[in-house]
């Protein structure tokens, strides 16, 4: 019996600091927010496979003109779009929003679908 209160409230614990975690950080993991589109570059920026780190692998900059398909931002009211750079070893990469313009399509998800951080995306998202 004793045994059977001691899991009993190893579980209420467990479960009542998961959802203490979801009430005080809602939103921290699900920045990503998923949108469709095309982004076109005004001048030659950082393309960047982490935002925070700046990395830069083979130093891939965008060409002035030259249009990519977009798969999401970093957050809702993003600094950074998710394009795809063909010609890049890694093609997820992230491109300042003031870089050029973007014909956005829809924003297709936001929240529980999305628990990644943007750093956490590079190869997962197209």
């Amino acid at each position: 019996m004793k045994r059977c209160l001691n899991t009993l409230f190893s579980i209420l614990l467990l479960i009542g600091m998961a959802l203490t975690g979801i009430v005080i950080h809602p939103q921290s993991a699900s920045a990503f927010v998923k949108v469709s589109g095309t982004f076109t570059a005004n001048e030659s920026c950082p393309a960047t496979t982490s935002i925070k780190k700046g990395t830069n692998p083979g130093d891939i900059m965008t060409t002035p003109g030259a249009s990519y398909p977009i798969s999401g931002k970093n957050k809702a009211d993003g600094t950074h779009y998710q394009v795809r750079v063909n010609d890049a070893a890694s093609p997820a990469r992230w491109v300042a929003v003031n870089c050029g313009t973007a014909e956005l399509g829809q924003e297709m998800s936001q929240g529980s679908d999305n628990t990644q951080s943007p750093d956490d995306l590079v190869s997962s998202e197209p």
